[in-house]
């Protein structure tokens, strides 16, 4: 029988460059991870869709959470090594 591995959920910022900074120290360790990343401004058009018939366009601050998730098995080695950053 095949188990689905679970992601738990090690990293969430709104800086690219502190994201990348955490894919590096996690890479430079051998942790497995996935990234994840939505924008705020795509949501609210998407909520708002039915109700506006406006043009999806970037106008003002434009926010982006990335976040990083590892395994199980990693999650606490991760959750040390990131705090360092």
């Amino acid at each position: 029988m095949i188990f689905k591995k679970k992601w738990f959920l090690v990293y969430s910022g709104v800086k690219l460059e502190t994201m990348y900074k955490a894919e590096n120290c996690l890479r430079e360790h051998g942790i497995l991870y996935k990234t994840n990343a939505f924008s705020r401004n795509l949501t609210s058009f998407m909520r708002n869709f039915p109700n506006e018939r406006s043009l999806l366009f970037r106008a003002g601050r434009e926010e982006t959470i990335y976040m990083l998730y590892t395994s199980k098995e990693e999650e606490e080695k991760a959750r040390f090594l990131l705090s360092k950053i």
